[in-house]
């Protein structure tokens, strides 16, 4: 109903309301679809836990029945499950060494890595490009896409530099983007980074 009568009275005009978590969901399986390899894994499951945001009746509602099975274990804790109710959502896998990717981008502007490892962050770079595009994510910014990058690692490119799409809460639009509704933010430093002339995303598309 909300998508069909008042799209435009909830966050951006093109997404539908409170799906942010099966938008993540999504967003990883096409990742493995594609092996493409940048989403960390990401699936829908249901957790309870004080720290969610529940309702009044919710809290006194589990309150009174955590009393009441403590206070008959043989009776009444049988029958009822004490506790929160559960809430779906998106749960994903944490990854350890990464940060903004603004952060390398403009280390990279002042150190650049060997052509080998920038030839690879550029490939990995229209992975992401790819995904967004697939996805219609409307948007990605300095802060949901991520880099690892260790310049020790020096056996392949492949080893030494990774990145992390995450934050894909903002995709799938049911409709046409109005203008300002997409956020991409490619600046000077990443088009000084990604060149272009050596596209590898066209080599890509054709094996996979």
């Amino acid at each position: 109903m909300q998508k069909m009568c008042f799209p435009c009275c909830f966050g951006r005009s093109c997404l539908i309301a409170n799906q942010g978590y099966m938008s993540e969901a999504g967003a990883s399986l096409i990742d493995r679809k594609l092996d493409l390899n940048i989403v960390p894994n990401t699936k829908v499951i249901a957790l309870a836990s004080e720290t969610f945001n529940y309702t009044a009746i919710d809290k006194a509602k589990a309150k009174s029945v955590k009393f009441a099975t403590e206070r008959f274990p043989d009776t009444l804790g049988k029958k009822m499950k004490a506790g929160l109710p559960p809430k779906i959502g998106s749960f994903q896998v944490f990854v350890n060494g990464y940060k903004d990717a603004d952060f390398w981008v403009r280390r990279f502007q002042d150190e650049q890595p060997p052509k080998p490892v920038l030839d690879h962050f550029q490939h990995l770079f229209e992975k992401i490009v790819c995904l967004d595009y697939i996805i219609r994510n409307t948007d990605r910014g300095n802060d949901n896409w991520l880099i690892k990058y260790d310049k020790y690692k020096v056996e392949t490119p492949e080893e030494c530099i990774h990145v992390a799409a995450i934050d894909n809460g903002l995709a799938f639009p049911f409709k046409h983007l109005m203008n300002g509704e997409r956020t991409l933010t490619t600046g000077r430093g990443y088009r000084t980074l990604v060149n272009p002339s050596r596209r590898r995303l066209k080599n890509w598309s054709s094996t996979n």
